[in-house]
């Protein structure tokens, strides 16, 4: 597949409507502050965000190995562990 251009303002409007990978991203950015939102009302911020962003970051990592082929190697999977042993000992320690 060939890559989009993001759309400007000296493209035409109608090109933006056909854009579809543009508007799933715009929903999925809408639907993660949603949800992002909602944690934060359930938890405190000291554990809502680190466990969010370190989520966020370690999602990514592992979907672009699995499904974009992107490499996975033993040095990334052991920097995502300790992503999230880290955000864990902040979020437990915060909650004493």
């Amino acid at each position: 597949m060939p890559p989009r251009k993001l759309p400007s303002f000296t493209t035409p409007v109608s090109s933006w409507v056909g854009n579809w990978p543009l508007w799933v991203g715009v929903m999925t950015y809408g639907l993660a502050f949603l949800v992002y939102v909602h944690a934060l009302s359930l938890f405190p911020a000291t554990v809502a965000h680190p466990v969010i962003t370190a989520g966020a970051i370690a999602i990514v990592a592992t979907v672009a190995g699995l499904a974009l082929g992107e490499s996975l190697s033993a040095l990334t999977i052991a920097g995502i562990l300790v992503v999230m042993g880290g955000v864990l000992m902040i979020a437990f320690g915060s909650l004493r």
